[in-house]
């Protein structure tokens, strides 16, 4: 449902919405090398989930001057999660949780001439936990919702062969769910909220056109993103042992750390010459700096940084009997960069001794694609 109200100097909108999930999570068992009768193709186990979400907001840009527009966007949004039944460790997960959010959103647009413009912004958003989370979850344990500030300050200026914005912003996070290397009751890895964290850099992006043949856009964003507080859990296997004298997990504050998969700098290239009608080739940069592979900050896992080139060819004709054929090529890594976009880790104590065991994701070398689009 939407409604609009536009005045000389003022747009409004309104507007709800409502919709609701219901869904069977369940497991089968397809095969067992010994099995009693029955047994085949029956529920191992058998969950639902009901999720209703209602929401309603409004929305309004003010005219101030010629050269000063304000705006805001404010949101209510109420979620109501319910889950039942039994989980693939056939614990029963029924449970019941309800969420509140108000988002607000404001800034302010100043345009002094037609090719320059700033502006500024601060946000207010919510992200409730999901399902897995509750599942995940030891019995007790408070799982609380992300809450997102989000402050930004931009400036844009374009002319006719160019165009540069840069936008400076700070993420606030209170309650971001971040994994520690705790584990619940049955040694499954859990999703725990740490107070405070952030994100905070800029963003730069620039465009320009040379002899109406070469485009060539650029983008780069350095940030540092962070845990303010972080403490690390280690599993313990000698607890086994002697389950009465030592703890199942060690436990180390390490302080102010990086977020996993989050790289201080990522940047990119697209350098595209169209030397005649209907023929382009691209050249496309891409790199990204290292990343942790889990939330300690420690070099030993990390991904390494990595830069990879891929090159676009496409061809369009233009017959009489349709409107257009496009011959694409893809040329991919074209320099058959060896490297990895997302790992795991797992670490335990033995007999005094820390170990790990680590699994990475290669992506391809050298690959081509071929394509052709019709379109009539």
């Amino acid at each position: 449902m939407f409604l609009n109200y536009t005045a000389s100097k003022m747009l409004l909108n309104f507007g709800a919405g409502w919709n609701r999930y219901q869904g069977d999570h369940f497991g089968k068992v397809i095969w067992a090398q010994i099995a009693r009768l029955g047994d085949y193709d029956r529920n191992w186990y058998f969950g639902t989930g009901d999720k209703t979400e209602f929401n309603v907001f409004a929305k309004g840009n003010f005219a101030v001057s010629e050269h000063v527009n304000l705006y805001a966007d404010l949101q209510f949004r109420t979620i109501n999660y319910k889950i039942g039944g039994t989980d693939d460790d056939l614990s029963d997960v029924t449970q019941q949780h309800t969420y509140n959010f108000f988002n607000p959103k404001a800034g302010v647009f100043y345009e002094p001439d037609k090719n320059n413009s700033l502006y500024f912004s601060v946000a207010v958003a919510h992200r409730e936990p999901n399902r897995s989370v509750f599942l995940d979850a030891d019995p007790g344990q408070l799982v609380k919702p992300e809450r997102l500030t989000d402050y930004e300050l931009g400036y844009r200026y374009r002319v006719q062969h160019l165009s540069l914005e840069a936008n400076l912003f700070f993420m606030d996070y209170k309650d971001q769910l971040v994994l520690t290397g705790k584990i619940n009751n049955v040694g499954a890895p859990i999703l725990t909220n740490v107070p405070d964290s952030y994100r905070q850099g800029i963003e730069i992006e620039l465009a320009f056109n040379v002899f109406k043949i070469v485009d060539w856009s650029l983008n780069a964003t350095y940030s540092q993103n962070k845990i303010r507080e972080f403490t690390e859990y280690v599993d313990n296997w000698n607890f086994w042992d002697d389950p009465g004298s030592q703890p199942y997990q060690y436990e180390k504050f390490l302080g102010k750390v990086d977020i996993s998969f989050s790289p201080d700098w990522v940047a990119g290239s697209n350098l595209r010459v169209s030397p005649f009608k209907g023929f382009s080739v691209s050249l496309v940069t891409n790199y990204v700096s290292r990343q942790y592979i889990d939330n300690t900050s420690s070099r030993e896992r990390s991904l390494e940084p990595y830069l990879v080139n891929n090159l676009l060819f496409f061809y369009t004709v233009n017959p009489k009997w349709m409107d257009k054929i496009e011959f694409i090529l893809n040329l991919n890594n074209i320099f058959n960069e060896q490297y990895e976009t997302n790992a795991w880790v797992y670490r335990y104590v033995w007999e005094g001794r820390e170990y790990e065991m680590n699994g990475y994701f290669p992506q391809a070398g050298f690959h081509f694609n071929v394509g052709i689009n019709l379109k009539f």
